[in-house]
């Protein structure tokens, strides 16, 4: 559904060390919207598992403690293989299921890569799915071999976005916080008409589900190539886009702007919804 022109690793300015400059991975969308983010260092990476090495620690031990209070409290009734086949399911749970559980339900994040300011994302820059983040995570079993991450720090070392095995398999990619986003030509729009749109609009949220997919397609292309059209045909088309997208997105009559403006701020605002989705950020209404 989503096709994307991925590259990464930007190239190194020349007479600067690796260390002296961030490498990125880059997405580019359909709708020709940009977005760069900081890859994860394996240094960064591997702090965020030490994090996460103690965190499982932590709960193994708990398990532990109840397996241990099963044990008596079972033991009493004459049901002692409960309490021990209870240690087993429990401790392989937390192993496996407490970065699935949670990269799946924290945007890609678990508690080191939340401290470390990492999260997990698909290739396309969108937040990775809960197949994708199982599958990452049962690789591990393969990255661990022989020993401490060995053969998944080769791997990450390896790669040029610093990707081991589980995310090789399951396409995924860990990247630190943040990303900028190149907007379309042309969408410099005036700020009072942002806000009065975005007021208008309940914060975006009225765009996304009311606009289709080609609706979408036509806005950010129209900004796009704005620039490249004749004077007349320019105001034709923006003008039938903006009486258009009054009617579907049932707009106030009151913006006091142009229907260049119109269009090219919803053009903006579509693009801020872009920008939330691939940075896996919680989307108003």
């Amino acid at each position: 559904m989503r096709e994307a022109l991925v590259h990464g690793g930007d190239p190194e300015p020349e007479g600067m060390g690796v260390d002296a400059v961030a490498r990125s991975y880059k997405v580019r969308t359909p709708e020709l919207v940009e977005f760069s983010f900081p890859l994860a260092g394996v240094a960064a990476r591997a702090l965020a598992w030490a994090i996460d090495l103690v965190v499982t620690a932590v709960l193994l031990f708990l398990v532990l403690l109840l397996g241990i209070l099963a044990t008596l409290l079972l033991g009493l009734a004459g049901l002692p293989g409960v309490s021990l086949a209870f240690v087993w399911v429990a401790g392989f749970l937390v192993l496996f299921g407490y970065p699935i559980l949670c990269e799946w339900a924290l945007g890609g994040r678990t508690v080191g890569k939340w401290a470390l300011g990492l999260r997990v994302m698909d290739v396309t820059g969108l937040p990775a799915g809960f197949v994708a983040i199982a599958v990452r995570n049962l690789v591990r079993l393969v990255d661990v071999l022989p020993g401490a991450y060995l053969v998944g720090g080769i791997a990450a070392l390896w790669d040029p976005h610093n990707r081991r095995l589980g995310d090789l398999a399951a396409g995924t990619i860990v990247l630190r916080a943040g990303g900028t986003r190149t907007l379309p030509r042309g969408g410099a729009t005036p700020p009072a008409v942002l806000e009065a749109l975005r007021a208008d609009l309940g914060a975006r949220g009225r765009v996304g589900r009311r606009l289709g997919r080609e609706e979408r397609d036509l806005v950010l292309e129209l900004a796009l190539r704005r620039d490249e059209l004749a004077l007349a045909t320019r105001l034709a088309l923006f003008r039938e886009m903006a009486e258009h997208l009054g009617r579907r997105l049932e707009l106030a009559r009151d913006l006091h702007t142009s229907d260049e403006n119109l269009v090219l701020g919803l053009a903006t605002l579509l693009s801020d919804r872009l920008a939330e989705r691939a940075q896996g950020l919680p989307r108003p209404l």
